[in-house]
């Protein structure tokens, strides 16, 4: 039972539940304001009840599994009270036809979109999730709001696509249009992506490079004839790393200037006075060196971390996403449904891509494209076992 549990919560996860409460915002637009086809009104209501039939069986496949069903049924009222509105309110319209024009039912319909409150529990995990491994679960609700809302703009603008009609030199021109505007939107994001990949990249490989570096120094201390001086090291590289898993969900201004003082007194605790023997100072110069990249790739991670999409790149991508998407709008098409997985389809593309930018901006939150402290937490626990040694 709680295989098929985790199994039925997996499959109706939060996430996915969010994301198609967001999408009956525009088939509640297209059924209330827009004069249907049968055709489309047949696609619209499809559409409708595959939504629908996903939150009764949510609904009921949750409670069904539950251990304890009244204590679930209470624990979770609120959300159980909405499903049950969810799920009768289209009923109601099915069975009573006094019904089927009801703005109330409409607006009942629009309850789904409350199971946003949930992506608060997802920000908060974001926040305290150093742990957290790369998701599109974890992802910020600004980041599934714009995806969503883009995509909704996307199912209502196909709806228009169907009634502009061209002459046959106008739909050679507005083709050549998309063609050769097409091949420069593809050319221009492929750009932005790869540049802000990059950084990503980079900032991956200098994390990297640190931890390596600061392993290094842990080991060649151990070399020291002096063992006090490989204990006061190792005590305060601790501190420090443990001062650079808190830039994960800290405050990267405070945090930088605090290692910056960290790094400083690990540098300082190596005095030539202290050391014994002339290999000593071999082993000091080596352990100098590794200081030396570590500090630069500090200095990197640093910039990095702070480095953002320019606003200049952000606009660029706007105007050619709305030229690309209202392009398709106005091709025109005698099938709806073949307007609307066209359209929607471009809608989605620049979607994902705005996502894409919106994540991998913020490197160090929870999300698909996160960095993780990993290193500096396996780092951690191998000076835990050298000192237990």
């Amino acid at each position: 039972m709680e295989k098929l549990r985790q199994k039925i919560y997996l499959v109706f996860s939060d996430t996915v539940m969010i994301a198609l409460a967001l999408f009956v915002i525009p088939l509640v637009a297209v059924q209330t304001f827009f004069i249907l086809t049968p055709a489309q009104e047949t696609l619209v209501r499809s559409l409708d009840w595959l939504i629908w039939t996903a939150f009764f069986l949510e609904f009921s496949l949750k409670l069904l599994v539950a251990e304890k069903r009244a204590r679930w049924f209470i624990d979770n009222w609120l959300d159980s009270l909405i499903s049950i509105v969810v799920i009768v309110s289209p009923l109601l319209e099915l069975f009573a036809k006094i019904f089927e024009g009801a703005p109330l039912l409409r607006l009942l319909r629009l309850t789904r979109i409350t199971r946003l409150t949930r992506l608060s529990r997802l920000a908060r995990l974001g926040a305290l999730g150093v742990r957290t491994q790369k998701s599109w679960r974890n992802l910020e609700l600004k980041v599934y709001l714009t995806f969503f809302l883009i995509v909704g703009i996307g199912l209502v603008s196909s709806f228009f696509g169907t009634k502009i009609r061209h002459s046959g030199p106008d739909a050679g021109w507005i083709s050549l249009f998309l063609s050769l505007f097409g091949a420069f939107y593809a050319f221009l994001v492929s750009f932005f992506i790869v540049h802000v990949w990059l950084r990503f990249s980079f900032l991956s490989g200098e994390i990297g490079k640190h931890v390596n570096s600061l392993q290094n120094v842990v080991i060649l201390t151990k070399q020291f004839s002096s063992e006090e001086i490989s204990t006061n090291f190792i005590d305060l590289l601790d501190s420090y790393l443990e001062e650079t898993v808190r830039l994960w969900g800290g405050d990267k201004n405070i945090i930088g200037k605090t290692l910056k003082k960290k790094l400083l007194k690990i540098i300082s605790c190596f005095k030539e006075k202290d050391l014994q023997k002339g290999t000593d100072l071999v082993i000091l110069d080596n352990i100098f060196e590794e200081l030396r990249t570590s500090s630069v790739a500090q200095t990197n991670i640093s910039g990095t971390i702070d480095e953002k999409t320019p606003l200049i790149l952000w606009i660029i991508l706007i105007f050619l996403s709305l030229g690309m998407d209202i392009g398709f709008v106005f091709l025109g098409f005698d099938s709806q449904i073949l307007a609307t997985l066209v359209i929607t389809s471009i809608f989605t593309i620049s979607a994902l891509i705005t996502a894409f930018l919106l994540d991998i901006d913020k490197p160090l939150e929870a999300g698909f494209w996160h960095v993780s402290p990993k290193p500096y937490e396996d780092l951690k626990e191998f000076i835990k076992e050298l000192k237990v040694r």
